[in-house]
Formats: C-alpha cells, sequence, structure tokens
C-alpha cells in the first residue's frame, strides 16, 4: 500500500484506538471561530478549488477540528445506521456514504499538508504534528467497524468490479492490522496485540528521538573557507552561525539532513570528513558513549513487535547554469505531452494561491475538452517554507478522483525550494534537483490521471510498496535519452547545449549502489523474519554483498529510521523493486517494432489511470504483458551487456 505525502508506519496504531470504536469527545486545537466563519471557511477547502488566501493560523485549526468532528460524527452515524442490520450491498449502504466524508476530510488535509510546506508561519511543525495525529486519528476509525468488517467478508467479489473488490480488500486488510478480526473472535491474543502495538508506538517514538539527540552531539566549528569552498552557497547557509555571514563564517558542521547528503561530497578537508563519518557511523550506537542515546535495544523491540504472524561523475552545481528553470519545466511538460497524449494549460485568471509565485495548471486528456486534473507549482525557495535542501522536493496530493456522489475533479501540488535567480536571472537547478522534479512530477500525473470510482483506491492510494515509486523513477529514466536532455538544457545567457556521457552518469557507481540497496533490503527482511540479534545477521550476510570488510564502527540499524520509524517495516526492498519496474517500463518504448505512441497510450491508460483499484503486478501485466523482469535494469545500469 502506498505511503501518504508523509510518513505512514506499517502498524501505525494506538492500544486506545483498539480498544474503543470511536471518540465520544472532541477536543479543540485552538479556539473557534463564529459558525458563519467556519461554515464560510469550510466551503472554502472543500469547493471546487480552495481558497488559499483567505486561510489563516486560526481558521486552518477551525477547519481542522470541524472536519474532524463532521468526519468522526459521520462514521458513527454509519455505524448507528448499519448496527443490528443485514448489509445486502456494502456499496450502496456503506461505501457510497463514506466516500462523502473521504472527500470532505481529505481536501482538507491536502489543503494543511501544503501550507505546512510553503508557508510555516500558518502551519508549523507543531501544529501540523497536532493536526496529523487528529486526521489519522480519524481516519483509522473507518477501519474498525466490525459490521463492515464482516459486511466485506461476506461479500462475493466475483460479482464486482475490479475496482470496487480492490476497496473491500482494502478494508479487510486495514480491519486486520487494527485487530478487529481478534476482536470479533474474542481471541486471547488480542490483549499481546495490543501490548505489542504500544511497545512499537513507544520504541519507535524513543528511536527517532534517541537518533536526533545523538546527531545533535556533534559539531565542529569550520574558520578554514578553503575546506568549504566548494559548498554550494545554499548549504553554506544552513551552516553559518548567528554571529557570522556566509562569506566569512564561522560555519557550524552538525549532523543535519542537509549536511548528511552533502557534506562528504563538498569538504576538502580529510580529517573533517573522517570526524563527520564516523560521527554519522556511530549516531545512536553501542558505540555511545552516553548509553540512553543507544538504540540497539530500541531497533531490536521494534522488529520483534513487528513480527506478524498472519555521486555523479561530474560536479553538480557547477553545470547548473545549463539547467534553468523555465526550460526544464517546460522539457518535462513536453515530455509528458507526448509520451502521455495530454495536454496543460496555465490558469491565471480566479485561481485562489497562498503566494504570487504560485501557478496553476490544468491537465487535459488530447481526446477531451475538459479537465482530468488539475496541479499547483510552488517551486522557488523563500522564508517560511520547510526546507530540507534545493533539490528536494514533495508531491501534495490535495484532493483525489472519485465519482462520488459526483465526479470531482482531483488537485496536487508540487513543492520544491530551488535557489532564486540572482536579479532577472530564472533559477538554475543542479542536475540532482532535475532528477527530484521529473521524479515528483510523475505522482503529479498519477493524480491528476487516474480514473478510480472511489478515493480510498484513487491516485496512490492502495497502491503496493512496491509500486509506488515506479512511476517517479520511469520519468526520471528519461533524463538520460539524448533528445530528452538536450530539451531541457541549455547556458540560461548563450543557449549553448550542455553534452554529457549520459550512459556513463547512469552508471557511475552503479554495481556498489545496487549493493548496498540490496544490503539494506536484505537486512530489512531478515531482521524481521528472525529474533537473531542484528550483529549477528549483519555479520552473516555482509560478504554477500561487499567485497570489503565491515567497518567495526558501522551500526546501520541503530540509525535505519526508514524501517525503524518511518514506516518501511520488511519493505524497504521495495525502493530497489520499483527502480526495476521503471527500468522494464522505460525498456518497453525503446522495442525494436514497438510503436511508442501506442506504448505511451497503453502506460497512460494503464499505471496513470488505475491508482489502487487494480493490484500493482496486475498493472504491469497489463502494460508489458508479462511479469517484470530485472534485465532491463541490470543493462541500465551496464552491468550486463544486451
Amino acid at each position: 500500500m502506498a505511503l501518504p505525502a508523509f510518513r505512514r508506519s506499517l502498524l501505525h496504531l494506538t492500544s486506545s484506538v483498539l480498544q474503543t470504536q470511536y471518540r465520544t469527545s472532541y477536543y479543540i486545537l485552538l479556539p473557534e471561530l463564529g459558525q458563519k466563519d467556519t461554515e464560510k471557511l469550510q466551503y472554502s477547502v472543500n469547493d471546487s478549488l480552495p481558497d488559499f488566501r483567505n486561510l489563516s493560523l486560526e481558521s486552518c485549526a477551525s477547519i481542522v477540528e470541524n472536519s474532524c468532528i463532521d468526519y468522526s460524527v459521520g462514521v458513527r452515524n454509519l455505524h448507528g445506521s448499519i448496527k443490528d442490520k443485514e448489509i445486502k450491498d456494502v456499496f450502496k449502504e456503506v461505501f457510497d456514504t463514506m466516500e462523502k466524508l473521504n472527500i470532505s476530510l481529505e481536501s482538507m488535509w491536502g489543503v494543511i499538508k501544503v501550507l505546512f510546506l510553503v508557508d510555516q508561519n500558518i502551519i508549523g511543525p507543531e501544529l501540523f504534528t497536532s493536526i496529523t495525529k487528529r486526521v489519522e486519528e480519524c481516519r483509522r476509525n473507518k477501519f474498525d467497524i466490525p459490521e463492515i468488517y464482516n459486511a466485506c467478508k461476506a461479500c462475493d467479489v466475483s460479482m464486482l468490479s475490479e475496482e470496487q473488490a480492490r476497496v473491500v480488500r482494502k478494508f479487510l486488510s486495514e480491519g486486520e492490522m487494527s485487530g478487529v478480526e481478534l476482536r470479533l473472535k474474542n481471541s486471547p491474543d488480542l490483549m499481546n496485540f495490543n501490548l505489542q502495538d504500544s511497545i512499537l508506538y513507544k520504541e519507535r517514538r524513543l528511536f527517532t528521538a534517541r537518533l536526533e539527540s545523538a546527531r545533535g552531539i556533534f559539531q565542529h566549528t569550520c574558520t578554514n573557507r578553503h575546506s568549504i569552498s566548494e559548498f554550494p552557497k545554499e548549504v553554506l547557509e544552513t551552516m553559518v552561525e548567528k554571529s557570522g555571514n556566509v562569506e566569512e563564517g564561522p560555519w557550524l558542521v552538525t549532523l543535519s539532513p542537509i549536511l548528511r547528503r552533502y557534506f562528504l561530497e563538498y569538504c576538502s578537508d580529510r580529517d573533517i570528513r573522517w570526524n563527520f563519518y564516523q560521527a554519522e557511523e556511530r549516531a545512536g550506537s553501542t558505540w555511545e558513549e552516553d548509553v540512553t542515546l543507544r538504540n540497539s535495544q530500541s531497533a531490536e523491540e521494534i522488529r520483534k513487535a513487528s513480527l506478524l504472524p498472519f555521486f555523479l561523475s561530474f560536479d553538480d552545481y557547477d553545470q547548473r547554469v545549463f539547467f534553468p528553470l523555465p526550460t526544464v519545466f517546460q522539457g518535462l511538460l513536453d515530455l509528458c505531452s507526448k509520451l502521455f497524449h495530454i495536454s496543460f494549460k496555465e490558469v491565471k485568471d480566479g485561481i485562489s494561491t497562498w503566494h504570487p509565485d504560485v501557478k496553476f495548471y490544468h491537465v487535459y486528456r488530447n481526446e477531451e475538452t475538459k479537465p482530468c486534473g488539475a496541479f499547483y507549482t510552488d517551486l522557488v525557495r523563500r522564508d517560511g517554507k520547510y526546507f530540507l535542501g534545493s533539490d528536494y522536493g514533495w508531491t501534495v496530493g490535495i484532493r483525489e478522483h472519485s465519482l462520488v456522489p459526483k465526479k470531482t475533479l482531483p488537485i496536487s501540488a508540487l513543492v520544491f525550494n530551488f535557489t532564486p535567480g540572482e536579479g532577472k536571472d530564472p533559477p538554475l537547478l543542479p542536475f540532482s534537483a532535475v532528477q527530484q522534479l521529473f521524479a515528483k512530477f510523475g505522482h503529479v500525473l498519477q493524480n491528476a490521471l487516474c480514473e478510480a470510482a472511489y478515493s480510498d483506491v484513487s491516485g496512490l492510494s492502495y497502491v503496493e510498496f512496491e509500486a509506488v515509486e515506479a512511476v517517479p523513477h520511469f520519468l526520471a529514466n528519461w533524463l538520460y535519452d539524448d533528445a530528452v536532455f538536450a530539451s531541457i538544457n541549455g547556458h540560461y545567457k548563450t543557449g549553448e547545449k550542455l553534452n554529457l556521457p549520459l550512459k556513463s552518469i547512469q552508471q557511475h557507481l552503479s554495481g556498489f549502489k545496487l549493493c548496498h540497496e540490496l544490503f539494506k533490503s536484505h537486512l530489512d527482511l531478515r531482521m524481521h523474519a528472525t529474533d537473531v540479534f542484528w550483529k549477528d545477521i549483519v555479520n552473516e550476510i555482509w560478504p554477500q554483498h561487499y567485497t570489503f570488510p565491515r567497518s567495526k564502527w558501522n551500526s546501520l540499524p541503530c540509525q535505519f529510521s526508514e524501517v525503524f520509524s518511518d514506516g518501511w517495516a520488511a519493505a524497504y526492498y521495495s525502493r530497489i523493486w520499483s527502480q526495476m519496474i521503471a527500468a522494464d517500463m522505460t525498456s518497453a518504448f525503446h522495442e525494436e517494432n514497438q510503436d511508442s505512441e501506442s506504448v505511451g497510450l497503453r502506460f497512460r491508460d494503464t499505471f496513470l489511470t488505475f491508482g489502487g483499484s487494480c493490484h500493482a503486478s496486475e498493472v504491469f501485466r497489463r502494460f508489458r504483458g508479462r511479469d517484470p523482469s530485472p534485465t532491463a535494469l541490470l543493462k541500465q545500469l551496464g552491468l550486463i551487456v544486451g
């Protein structure tokens, strides 16, 4: 199943939810507005397009609380209407009503996620965390109703459409994960289930807190400009101490997310690089002097509780003068138009946005006159936006496609923090940012072109983990096509084209990178299939993936936050699997005797249309006519000849 735009835990449950089906009281995040104002603001979020200009801190909090109350009351009323009643048609009696509630809540939630990324003066981290908890609590309620669970079990899926069968399976799967089956059977395992869930919730929070605290200990003040002379300016800006400036320093070296991505690549001082590397390797491990910061035991507790039965070869930043944002983005739109027989139209009149920099686009299928989807773009960095690096971005689903009670236009937002151009110059992108832009736009297309009738299986919702990143990787693969690369680059002043050995760049360190990802995937799966201590597992499988000995400092599980706190438990392999699927999909466009136009239409009408309404493996078969093969990926990485 897919991750939402933000983190989704594989077993993100709480014991209070398992023990009680509904909340009977509500808490208010902030003082409520007047009823008329609230209704007006509620309407502004759930109308055809959100009215971003009229949203403030107080109004957002009020919208959230009232939306959550309406949703919870709606679910409670639905439960009351079906309790002690035989459900003959689960879609007419349950899911159609549930869909109306979903659209209202999810539209509000999509707006909040966008505002968190683009204006932290309105939605800061603390408020966002509180809102996230509140919304997730509401969302879980619908999967926790025994009557709906039983009705789904009693469904004859052979009489349902493919999409309806997926909705039913989703409710059954989520119901099992929330313990409904155990409660219905009055199983003695229910107490242990609740206990394990409580342990997971506690240990995941501790794992994250310890790792952040351990990383926070390392600090080094750098006064030698030569040591950091190669750093991109936007990275240096995050390192400057309050008393210094970007050009003169001093600069503070920490294990912040941005520096963990860039420091080893750009720092020219070998001693500082070694200290940085060692600090990162030791963070949260048994090498920590402060025993309260060691994550080894938490990693063990989390994985045991989860055991359920049922580097480019050219200077990235020096080359950015060849990647002005307008050229790159237009090249991206042109590629998608050509491949998928769609078009894009910027809409300037009558659109409410959160900032003048924001643009709004409609997406059209070439054979249709009405838009099938829409998206906002907010691509340039400014004060108040959530920042994790100039090449890091998000696709936020504001609203999913639905046909209940009427056709809903899907909307998303593409948010980045590209460094603004100087004066009248356009923003100039490093190639890593170009890759991210292409990849994130894949999720924009999956939102805009989906035709699923129910939001529970629309867009990325209920897409299997293995396929979530397949379309993003597919689009990014096209950057290594000579014609596409030529269309998205050109010196921002002279128009001069950049000619690079694209295959060599794509294959640089490809063998090592593949082995590293396979090691992490193997480690994740082994840790969730056995109770052997993690160090013994690491020592056993290390030689299967690397030809060099393991450093004594290496304690990956103690920093493996993707698995132990970010929801990828026993699913990390999905990342490399998505790359394999994407390579196979890309190869379909380059095979002999293939009409690229028909291949593009077939891709659009499968991967971009079904969303989660069809199992990802079946979607692939309908596109390729067979199961996926690793051959295309190995050829792409230069590891086999063919």
